[in-house]
């Protein structure tokens, strides 16, 4: 390979050299094969001939084989060459002229003429050359404007140095292609240059054609066009109905469209190539195919494609039936290779095409709640119970032996809902039955029914079922109109696999890569203990985790929350509350327990000072007197059972009471009595005392805070901690007429303590800045008088 490029090397530097050094090479060439001079006698003088060969046999004149000319100024002058050969030149333009031959040393004086080598008329003579050698002549001359019928032809004359047979005259070189015309004739097009044109306008215009419709025919499977034609506006019908039998052809017309878009734009380059030269037409033609031929129109079919598609069926289907011997075999080949152009989108796909169509119909809000609806429908199939459930947490539920009073009764209207879960007595966890507000309406408070025995009567329906039942299903169910509300349940043994399986499955291997080898055999005894047959036989518990009615499926399809006028909370999730018209609630008329509205500024005093004196947390020491009167002033309650019907009072005041704190469950209240009065009672001794105003409970809470306060441990005091204060009173506290009473929390206390905390803390602030203000002031006189003094 290195021997290659170097021979290939020599052989290029052998070329440029001898293009550079043409005269010395000849003059060394004709020196080699010079013999002795040959020498002669002229009027007695003895003539050396410089030409002379030793293998001369007859007389050497010069030949010329050919000629080239070559424009000095600018390219265009040189118009060509004819077709026999005679070179066309523009008249009175220098040109350079390259002649080739043999024996041109020789050669004295080169003529051009129209006539003869004798009668030199517009003669044109050189016998100074730019170059000279035994093979080539160059120069520079110019040439007069000539009929067309005439040519210049080239006339020689040999130098004279005393040879033998020497005549003084020129004689002509009747070769063609030495011959030059001033002539210049026009450029031969393929066509004439205004039809050229106008064609090549034309092809751009089908090649923006093709290329739009490759893009706006195809881009429109089928089955879109079909959608189109049966539920698109007028306009989009109509264009539909015309394109859809063209469109179906699929493949033949897809190579219909390619084979002309190749043809048209190979026709556009070799039209300008015919027009310009290579380089003028490779970037004309290529700048216009991509602009007019392309971009242009690819970007106007994206949005207008069907209308031109439509209004140019039939070009297109002419092209069709033109290219019908090359396209239809290679679109049959193409759909027998890759199938029939159809487009299936599954339902996932056209759920979420669906689901974009809002975002490009922004204005169209009527269609994007539609879509919205019709998503929500796709989408209960592939959705469970257990998305949309309420947890059971979040259920109002009653237990069996809850009484029916009124003020069970106005907790049930002030939740909102028509059907109630009821679980058992001794296990809050096991619904047994439903209770619906509709089977309450014949029953009267002062029988005393307990929920279960209502439930009982009705024997409502209760479905159980699975956390994964479909929602497809279970609307199903609901149909059929026997119930609306069913139990989501759950097992546990759902929870023991996820424990058990891995123990099953233990892998030795990988215990050993991550902890370490191990002895198995020495401790195949404490492995041995492990006994699956335990998990193995857990029993199998039902657990209700949540409930699910029709409501919440038609709002899992409506994709919006059904809220109607019973209902108190607007959703499941945030636990938005509903704003409720206080002066048109139902269970006002059975509600006994209100915020006291107007407390008198001397009531808030007196419930100050007696606090001040049950403990010292309450004084001003720790409060501020004006943050601790708005917290008395805003929890005083009333509890008003005379407000019930005139004619149900002597019924219902033996029977009606409300519990304010209730016997070992935990409680956080402090009672202050203030007016009427309330009954005391211990269910171990079974006694009852009535106490009056200005009787405290809740001292146990009061010996929490004191504990906080005196060891300054207010970290139980923030709101993180503060709701774990709580305290198990060993009594009941009711009311059964009526009664004001004043209730505090340790939240209560906690924020005027913070309250106080700051406005103190404040104002020690201020007074420093005053005492530092005062003291500057002070010095600044002092130093004032030292001035004076000293003046």
């Amino acid at each position: 390979m290195k021997s290659f490029l170097i021979l290939w090397v020599i052989f290029i530097l052998s070329i440029f050299c001898y293009s550079k050094d043409d005269n010395v090479n000849s003059t060394a060439i004709i020196q080699g094969s010079h013999s002795t001079n040959r020498t002669f006698v002229k009027n007695d003088t003895e003539i050396v001939d410089p030409y002379a060969y030793e293998w001369e046999s007859d007389k050497v004149v010069p030949v010329v084989c050919g000629m080239r000319a070559e424009s000095v100024v600018r390219k265009g002058h040189v118009a060509g060459f004819l077709k026999s050969g005679v070179s066309v030149v523009e008249a009175n333009v220098p040109i350079k002229l390259s002649v080739f031959g043999r024996w041109l040393e020789r050669v004295e004086m080169i003529s051009f003429t129209i006539d003869n080598c004798y009668h030199l008329l517009n003669n044109i003579s050189h016998t100074e050359f730019l170059f000279q050698s035994e093979m080539r002549i160059e120069f520079i001359t110019k040439f007069e404007k000539i009929a067309e019928s005439k040519t210049y032809r080239m006339c020689i004359s040999e130098k004279d140095f005393g040879q033998d047979g020497y005549e003084d005259m020129a004689f002509m070189i009747d070769e063609q292609r030495t011959w030059i015309s001033t002539d210049v004739v026009a450029s031969e097009y393929l066509l004439p240059l205004h039809i050229q044109i106008l064609l090549i306008c034309l092809l751009f215009v089908l090649s923006a054609l093709f290329s739009g419709l490759n893009l706006g025919l195809m881009a429109l499977s089928p089955q879109e066009l079909t959608l189109l034609k049966k539920s698109g506006s007028e306009k989009e019908k109509e264009y539909a109905t015309i394109i859809l039998p063209v469109r179906q052809a699929g493949n033949y017309l897809l190579c219909t469209i390619l084979i002309m878009n190749v043809i048209v734009n190979s026709a556009i380059s070799i039209l300008f190539e015919d027009i310009t030269s290579g380089y003028i037409a490779f970037i004309v033609s290529s700048i216009g195919i991509v602009v007019f031929g392309e971009i242009f129109p690819q970007s106007l079919c994206i949005k207008k494609g069907l209308a031109v598609g439509a209004h140019t069926i039939w070009l297109t289907r002419f092209f069709m039936f033109l290219t019908f011997p090359l396209s239809f075999p290679i679109g049959k080949t193409l759909d027998w290779l890759l199938g029939e152009d159809i487009v299936v989108y599954d339902k996932n796909q056209v759920l979420h095409l669906m689901k974009l169509t809002p975002s490009w119909e922004t204005g169209n809000t009527e269609l994007a709640a539609d879509l919205k609806i019709a998503v929500g429908a796709m989408e209960i199939s592939d959705k469970t119970v257990k998305d949309i459930m309420t947890n059971i947490e979040d259920v109002f539920m009653l237990s069996e032996n809850t009484i029916l009073n009124p003020t069970t009764i106005t907790e049930i209207l002030k939740k909102g809902y028509s059907r109630i879960p009821v679980y058992s007595a001794d296990n809050n966890k096991k619904i047994t039955s439903l209770l619906f507000v509709k089977d309450l309406a014949l029953v009267d408070p002062e029988d005393k029914f307990t929920v279960k025995t209502i439930c009982q009567y009705y024997q409502h329906h209760v479905r159980f079922v699975s956390e994964n039942t479909g929602l497809q299903e279970m609307l199903d169910e609901f149909k059929k109109g026997e119930y609306h509300l069913a139990f989501v349940t759950t097992t546990i043994n759902q929870e023991m696999e996820n424990f058990v399986e891995p123990i099953k499955q233990f892998d030795r291997t990988s215990f050993e890569e991550e902890y370490g080898p191990c002895d198995w055999e020495s401790d195949q005894e404490n492995l041995s203990m492990i006994d699956f047959k335990v998990f193995e036989e857990f029993e199998e518990e039902i657990v209700v985790i949540g409930i699910v009615t029709l409501e919440d499926i038609l709002e899992e399809i409506l994709q919006a929350e059904i809220v109607d006028e019973s209902d108190v909370i607007l959703d499941n999730v945030y636990k938005r509350k509903r704003k409720i018209d206080k002066a048109n609630n139902c269970y006002k008329m059975v509600e006994y327990d209100e915020i006291c509205k107007n407390v008198s500024n001397s009531l808030t005093l007196a419930c100050s000072q007696f606090l001040g004196t049950r403990s010292f947390i309450f004084r001003d020491a720790y409060l501020d007197i004006n943050a601790f009167h708005r917290i008395i002033s805003s929890n005083v309650r009333i509890v008003n059972f005379h407000k019930a019907p005139l004619e149900e009072i002597s019924s219902l005041e033996s029977e009606i009471c409300m519990c304010i704190i209730k016997e070992r469950v935990p409680c956080d209240k402090m009672i202050l009595i203030l007016e009427g009065s309330c009954t005391v009672s211990f269910s171990g001794t079974q006694l009852e005392f009535t106490v009056g105003p200005f009787e405290f409970f809740g001292c146990s809470m009061v010996k929490i805070l004191e504990e906080c306060i005196s060891t300054n441990n207010t970290e139980k005091l923030t709101a993180k901690n503060i709701i774990n204060l709580r305290y198990i009173p060993d009594f009941s506290l009711k009311v059964t007429h009526y009664c004001r009473y004043l209730q505090l929390t340790p939240l209560n206390y906690a924020n005027v303590y913070r309250i106080t905390k700051a406005i103190r803390m404040g104002r020690e602030i201020n007074s420093k800045k005053l005492s530092i203000h005062s003291t500057d002031s002070v010095n600044f006189e002092k130093r004032l008088s030292f001035k004076h003094s000293i003046s």
